[in-house]
């Protein structure tokens, strides 16, 4: 049995661990919270991923300057330098929309000790290269942020009939907005994914490996032309 095409599949995945390749919501279940409870439109979902973006950077500066001996101190400066990154991502989320601090409430300084951060920044910072640190963080940040993105759409969407606050249709789903239908959403994305992973992988072994009635038809279509 060939396996050429699943094993490139496969590659693939793990080039892209975090984002595709289980990723850090879908398949680690890490940060439902924060897309569950506030990402019930897409300002909200991208507010949430840059504030999640200079959290994650700064407490991996953090964690990677203090030496891995002093775990206490470490853990400190990790939180300390998280904070810092919520307070400059205040900056950036502030262009987005001003309103969106009232949506996002104990959330975004909940970030600074989230536990993509914990994860990552505090406990295996040293164990790696630096470079492949900072992919491993930033696939992270994308793969949140691709999740939150998702379900803040379709939230709002069925909430308001809008995207970005454009009213694109007239529909109008209060339990949208509730948090037990976050987490059916996550349930029916991480489904999806995993049928759409399993079905791609049939269909490369199919692809991959012909049956004898396929072989044969190859063959005259070939003595044909």
């Amino acid at each position: 049995m060939k396996l050429t095409r699943n094993r490139k599949q496969n590659r693939f995945f793990k080039a892209t661990e975090g984002i595709f390749g289980h990723n850090v919501v879908l398949y680690s279940g890490l940060m439902l919270p924060y897309i569950v409870m506030p990402a019930v439109n897409l300002k909200t979902a991208v507010a949430l991923t840059v504030a999640m973006l200079f959290t994650v950077l700064l407490g991996m500066a953090a964690g990677y300057l203090v030496s891995e001996k002093v775990d206490l101190v470490r853990y400190i400066a990790v939180t300390v330098a998280s904070l810092g990154g919520v307070a400059i991502s205040r900056f950036v989320i502030r262009l987005i929309s001003t309103e969106i601090f009232d949506t996002l409430g104990i959330y975004l300084p909940l970030m600074a000790v989230n536990s993509i951060i914990v994860m990552f920044a505090a406990q295996h910072i040293h164990k790696e290269k630096m470079l492949h640190i900072v992919g491993r963080m930033l696939a992270a940040v994308v793969g949140f942020g691709l999740v939150a993105c998702s379900v803040g759409l379709v939230r709002e969407l069925l909430l308001t009939g809008s995207i970005w606050g454009v009213s694109v249709a007239g529909v109008s789903f209060p339990a949208a907005g509730m948090v037990f239908f976050g987490f059916i959403l996550l349930a029916f994305f991480g489904a999806a994914v995993q049928g759409l992973r399993r079905c791609i992988m049939r269909l490369n072994l199919r692809l991959d490996n012909p049956t004898a009635e396929e072989l044969l038809r190859q063959q005259e279509e070939r003595m044909v032309d």
